[in-house]
């Protein structure tokens, strides 16, 4: 009797061990998450504009703003519609700044709003993306790298 207790305390540490080796090899494949798709980015080069110091000012050349505009997307195939509209961007872009006075871009530029972005970005973001949106285009984000006002 001695030994057919043994053998059945044996019999449930070899399953109990076996099903607990099966939980802890096979619990980390559950885990894992999917890695989220590679982020690329296309620098549209660098630029600057003219801004008008008021709405009333008749010669916007007192005042320009200097950036890098940078676009930044998931796939690759969207560098090459990137390349062959940059001259188009560019122009959207300092076509927006054209319309801005000073004090409006003092009060949007570096206002946090959503994702480290203020409103100036928002807004070229929304622009980039209606531009591009046509061309099957996804843009991820539009950042301007260093803006200075002078």
């Amino acid at each position: 009797m001695k030994k057919i207790i043994i053998a059945v305390v044996a019999l449930l540490v070899l399953v109990g061990g076996g099903i607990g080796a099966y939980f802890f090899v096979f619990s980390d494949k559950e885990d894992e998450k999917p890695t989220p798709p590679q982020l690329f980015e296309y620098e549209v080069g660098k630029s600057m504009t003219y801004l008008a110091s008021d709405k009333n000012a008749k010669n916007k050349k007192q005042i320009y703003v200097q950036f890098t505009p940078v676009i930044f997307y998931r796939d690759e195939e969207t560098l090459e519609i990137l390349t062959e509209k940059k001259t188009l961007i560019a122009g959207e872009i300092e076509k927006y700044f054209n319309t801005k006075t000073l004090s409006q871009v003092q009060k949007m530029r570096g206002v946090n709003v959503e994702g480290d972005k203020d409103r100036i970005e928002i807004q070229l973001e929304e622009k980039i993306k209606e531009l591009m949106g046509e061309m099957g285009v996804n843009i991820n984000r539009v950042s301007l790298l260093g803006f200075v006002i002078n």
